[in-house]
Order: C-alpha cells, then sequence, then structure tokens
C-alpha cells in the first residue's frame, strides 16, 4: 500500500499531472517562446529592410516614370512594414491553437481580425477621406485585434500546462 501512494507521488507534479505531461507542456511552452523570438527577430529585420528600401523595391515593379503610384506604394510599405509584428505574432498564436485542436480561437479570432479591417477601411476611407495608407493602417488594426484576442487566451492556456 505504502509503496503504491510512493509510486504515484513520484510520478506526478505539479496540479497532479504526470511528469511526462510537465516535461512536454516545458517543451511546448519553451518552442512557443523560441518560436516567437525567431519571429520577431525575422520580422524586425526584414521590416527594417523594407522600411529603409521601400523606394528601390517598388522601383522594381513600377515604370521610374510612375512617380505618384511609387510615392504610395513607398507610403504604404512604410506604414506596413512595422505592423508585421503584429501579424507573426498573431500567426504564432494561431498555430499554437490549430496544433492542440481547438479551432475555435483561430475562427473566431480570424472572424474578429477581417471584421475589424472591413469596418476600419470603409471609415478611413470613406467617411474620414483617408490616403492609400489607411489600408495599411486598418490591417495593423485587424492584427491587433486579433492579438489582443488571443493573447489572454494563450497566456491562460500557457498556465495551465
Amino acid at each position: 500500500m505504502e509503496t503504491n501512494s510512493v509510486k504515484k507521488s513520484v510520478l506526478k507534479c505539479s496540479y497532479g499531472q504526470t511528469i511526462l505531461h510537465c516535461i512536454l507542456g516545458q517543451c511546448l511552452q519553451i518552442s512557443f517562446l523560441n518560436g516567437i523570438f525567431i519571429e520577431a527577430a525575422y520580422t524586425v529585420t526584414v521590416s527594417a529592410f523594407v522600411f529603409l528600401m521601400a523606394r528601390p523595391i517598388m522601383e522594381l515593379f513600377i515604370d521610374k516614370s510612375s512617380v505618384e503610384v511609387i510615392d504610395m506604394g513607398v507610403s504604404y510599405m512604410r506604414v506596413i512594414a512595422p505592423l508585421y509584428l503584429l501579424s507573426g505574432s498573431g500567426n504564432i498564436v494561431q498555430g499554437f491553437f490549430r496544433g492542440i485542436g481547438n479551432l475555435k480561437v483561430t475562427l473566431i479570432s480570424s472572424i474578429l481580425n477581417i471584421s475589424v479591417r472591413v469596418v476600419s477601411v470603409f471609415f478611413m476611407v470613406a467617411v474620414a477621406d483617408g490616403s492609400f495608407s489607411s489600408l495599411a493602417l486598418a490591417c495593423g488594426l485587424g492584427w491587433m485585434s486579433m492579438n489582443l484576442l488571443e493573447i489572454p487566451l494563450i497566456v491562460k492556456r500557457m498556465k495551465r500546462i
């Protein structure tokens, strides 16, 4: 009887989970944080490049004589480049929830993202007479709303592991 209780206590870790579950949970948390770090490093690097090289990038695709189009593209790229951090972090969180089979979170956050973008574009362009860069801001607002929904859920989920 005593031996059986010793085995049970050895095989348990916090919150009544098995040691295997705790090890897997720690691996999951470490992998998730590594993914966030890699995404942030990559996005900052590429976004800085795009921000600084927006005009030459636009000139690769648009004739240099189309100055107005190039200016619009440069403006758009300089607004959207830093906002890609929001997109990347949202994609990592969505990948986590897809991986554990919780597709409701990804569905709801995607619908929220799209809805916020549509409403934002309508308001910025139709009502506030916004510029072409308003489209980039609308994307950023959509990604921000997705993150605001998902981040508390991922924090809550990670605490349970």
